[in-house]
């Protein structure tokens, strides 16, 4: 689990233990005195605090941009819709930026000739990469 520090109580540390389940942040108590041991636990809470900022900055963006923040329907149901529409928005049009960065530095570097032949494989590619789950509201 990737939680603040706030979160990493010994309460919450046993329930996780009991279940097998490994939080990351610092230990609690004293340092290790043993150097090497310490350097490596700085290093592992460095690349896990990295790999929380960018799961929280995708929940920023998220509500910035695609009104995760705008979330006001009364029942778990709707509210459940309304975020997976939200996250399925955010991952399409991350996979059309990609899709529009590709073609442009292929239009780029391409021979005139070459270029629909590779534009057609590059949108077939693309929208075979794509499973979506059908999901109908009432």
């Amino acid at each position: 689990i990737l939680a603040d520090k706030v979160y990493r109580n010994r309460d919450n540390l046993k329930y996780c233990k009991e279940r097998g389940i490994r939080m990351s942040g610092p230990k609690l108590g004293r340092p290790p005195k043993d150097k090497e041991l310490y350097r490596q636990q700085l290093l592992e809470e460095r690349l896990e605090s990295g790999e929380r900022s960018a799961i929280e900055s995708s929940f920023g963006v998220g509500k910035r941009r695609y009104g995760l923040n705008l979330v006001m329907e009364r029942l778990q149901e709707t509210s459940e819709v309304t975020i997976h529409v939200c996250v399925l928005t955010m991952n399409l049009w991350k996979r059309l930026r990609e899709l529009l960065f590709a073609l442009f530095q292929r239009s780029l570097l391409s021979p005139s000739w070459y270029r629909k032949l590779e534009m057609m494989n590059l949108l077939t590619g693309f929208f075979t990469g794509i499973k979506l789950k059908t999901v109908i509201v009432q």
